[in-house]
C-alpha cells in the first residue's frame, strides 16, 4: 500500500451540504479511498440520498455536532452566504477545508479566514475546478511562454439557462436564484471571472450593467 493510500484509508471526510455537488465529492473522495464520512445537510432526505452506498456514515443536521466529531478534512457546499463562517469553525478545530465557489457573498470576514488558516496551519482552497481543466491550463502553459506574444484583447462570452441546473428542483427558489443565500449571476458565475484573472492577470477597472428579466407570457401562433 502506498503512502497516500495509508493517509487516505484513516481520514475522516466532513461534507457539509449533501445536494448534487456534494454528493459528487463524496463519489470522488471515496475514488481516492476515503471510507469515513462524516454528512451534514438539513434535510434528512438529502442525507438518506448521499449515504447511498457509505459504510455506517455518521449523519447529521447539526453543522456544530459535526464540529464535535474532529473530522480531518472538509468540504463545504452550503450556500455561499454560509462558507466563511463554516469554514472559520472548521479551520479553528485544525480541519483541511476545500470550499465550493465563491468563497463568499461579502468581502467581511475573509481576512479573519486567512489569520486562522496560517494560525492553525491548515490546508484551506477554493473548489476552482477549471483551474485543473486540461484545456485550461494549456492555455495557461502557451501564456506563459509568450508562445503567441502579447494580449492586447480578449472576448469572454457565458450563460446559464437555470431551469437546466436542476430539472427537479424550481429554480425561482433555489440557491442560485436567491441573493440572500449569496446567489445571483455575478457570483454564481464566477468560474468565468476568475478564468480571466488567471490567465490574463488581475483586473484594474470594471464595469456592470445588471438588470432583471421579469416572466412574460407570450401567445404563440
Amino acid at each position: 500500500m502506498r503512502g497516500d493510500e495509508l493517509m487516505t484509508t484513516g481520514m475522516t471526510v466532513l461534507v457539509v451540504g449533501c445536494g448534487s455537488i456534494g454528493r459528487r465529492h463524496i463519489r470522488n473522495f471515496q475514488t481516492l479511498g476515503i471510507k469515513k464520512f462524516i454528512l451534514c445537510d438539513t434535510s434528512e432526505e438529502s442525507l438518506k440520498a448521499a449515504a447511498a452506498g457509505l459504510v455506517a456514515p455518521v449523519l447529521t443536521t447539526d453543522f456544530k455536532n459535526a464540529l464535535l466529531r474532529e473530522p480531518h478534512a472538509a468540504v463545504i457546499c452550503t450556500p455561499s452566504s454560509l462558507h466563511l463562517e463554516m469554514a472559520s469553525m472548521l479551520a479553528e478545530k485544525k480541519a483541511h477545508i476545500l470550499i465550493e465557489k465563491p468563497l463568499s457573498d461579502t468581502l467581511e470576514g475573509i481576512s479573519e479566514l486567512e489569520k486562522i488558516v496560517d494560525e492553525k496551519g491548515v490546508v484551506a482552497m477554493m473548489a476552482m475546478c477549471y483551474r485543473f481543466h486540461p484545456v485550461f491550463r494549456e492555455v495557461k502553459a502557451l501564456l506563459s511562454a509568450n508562445t503567441i506574444g502579447k494580449v492586447y484583447h480578449v472576448n469572454c462570452c457565458g450563460g446559464h439557462y437555470l431551469p437546466d441546473w436542476h430539472p427537479k428542483a424550481d429554480y425561482r427558489v433555489e440557491y442560485a436564484a436567491r441573493k440572500t443565500l449569496g446567489g445571483g449571476v455575478i457570483l454564481t458565475s464566477i468560474h468565468g471571472l476568475d478564468n480571466l484573472r488567471w490567465l490574463f492577470g488581475e483586473v484594474e477597472e470594471t464595469h456592470a450593467f445588471v438588470d432583471k428579466v421579469s416572466d412574460l407570457e407570450m401567445d404563440v401562433e
